[in-house]
């Protein structure tokens, strides 16, 4: 603590007498430094420290200098200038047990991320730009068995949140005979049934995989994400079992990834003839004369309205006859098949015809002497982008 000048000291020392409002004075003084110290100590104990303006350090600051002296009291720094230097964040491997608040590099996915609400919020956006949420790059899904397709290693799409990628680090064999990640999200393989394809992360340490789900989100429904896993993404693709609870055999031809277009690998029905198993037939030897409904949907999912179809017109009488194809709702013939007079077998045309929102198209035939068939082909994504 300051003391008395040494001069008023000298002063009594001598014998001479001191003026009372100087010792006065002197005394308030000291009171005054001595409160001020008080105030710096009951300011240090509590940990409440405030820096205003410029603050030079000649030495580094060691990396505990700043702590908190009580549990979530926090330590606040408005303004920090630093020359010649940097400041470093932790590394901390996929930002694992990070704090709400907390700012840390995740050395896993080599990204900066915050942590907010208990859940963790990337800095950086990493590979595909920001609201890039409809990319997707890598090769096709491919058939791989009746109970299986492959995801080829390389395959990203931003999340359906637009936080991340989600990239797979290897080829997956996603398997409706399994359940969980790579497998069925929830229940067991049924026949006559669509599969929607999801790639699928783990924030916490950027695992990725796959799942098949009955649900479509596109239409409003929710899949079941395996347990620890909080990052998804719906590809264009879906696949059809049979009666038998095979996956039907596909290729996708053009378009991937967006509109792309899926082909069946299936025998085409001749006219007149029992679907097998499998054949993607909707109508066997119609001869209806005015325009009448045919169902799609057992070929065609709810994530398309273009179908590709092949219908064929068998030649009964010795006259021309012609079978018509349109979307429902339409007034425009708009795919045409005909037969030639004096041809005796079945004549086939193809073409994409667009279906209504519940993938129905119309057919008319004219006359009832002859028939036509309808094969579904394939079918083009356009509700996934």
């Amino acid at each position: 603590m300051t003391q008395i000048s040494r001069l008023k000291q000298a002063e009594i020392a001598n014998g001479n007498l001191i003026n009372a409002d100087d010792l006065d004075s002197e005394f308030n003084q000291l009171v005054t430094e001595s409160n001020s110290q008080d105030t710096r100590l009951t300011s240090l104990e509590t940990g409440n420290i405030t820096l205003s303006g410029t603050k030079s350090f000649s030495a580094a600051i060691k990396a505990d200098t700043l702590e908190e002296r009580s549990a979530g009291a926090g330590v606040t720094v408005e303004s920090v200038t630093l020359k010649s230097g940097s400041v470093r964040l932790a590394q901390i491997p996929g930002f694992v047990g990070a704090a709400n608040g907390e700012i840390g590099y995740d050395s896993t996915s080599h990204v900066y991320r915050l942590r907010v609400n208990g859940a963790s919020r990337y800095l950086v956006h990493e590979g595909n730009p920001v609201l890039y949420k409809h990319g997707i790059t890598g090769a096709a899904p491919l058939y791989e068995s009746s109970s299986a397709i492959r995801l080829k290693n390389g395959l990203r799409a931003r999340n359906s949140t637009n936080q991340t990628d989600i990239e797979l680090a290897a080829d997956v064999v996603l398997s409706l005979d399994s359940s969980g990640l790579n497998g069925l999200d929830t229940g067991t393989k049924a026949a006559n049934t669509w599969y929607y394809v999801y790639l699928v992360k783990r924030n916490i340490d950027g695992t990725t995989g796959a799942v098949f789900s009955t649900a479509n989100e596109v239409s409003g429904g929710s899949i079941t994400l395996p347990t620890g896993y909080d990052l998804k993404r719906q590809l264009p693709l879906a696949v059809r079992t049979d009666g038998s609870s095979n996956i039907i055999p596909f290729y996708i031809t053009t378009g991937w990834p967006y509109r792309p277009a899926i082909k069946y690998r299936v025998t085409i029905l001749p006219l007149n003839l029992t679907p097998a198993t499998g054949q993607t037939i909707v109508l066997d030897a119609g001869t209806a004369s005015t325009y009448t409904d045919v169902s799609l949907a057992s070929f065609v999912p709810p994530i398309s309205t273009q179908a590709i179809l092949r219908g064929g017109v068998y030649l009964i009488s010795t006259s021309g006859k012609f079978g018509y194809i349109r979307k429902k709702g339409s007034s425009v013939d708009e795919f045409v098949v005909q037969n030639l007079s004096g041809r005796t077998f079945t004549e086939y045309e193809s073409e994409i015809v667009e279906t209504d929102a519940n993938q129905i198209i119309q057919y008319r035939m004219t006359d009832a002497t002859s028939g036509m068939d309808i094969n579904v082909a394939g079918y083009i994504v356009t509700e996934v982008i």
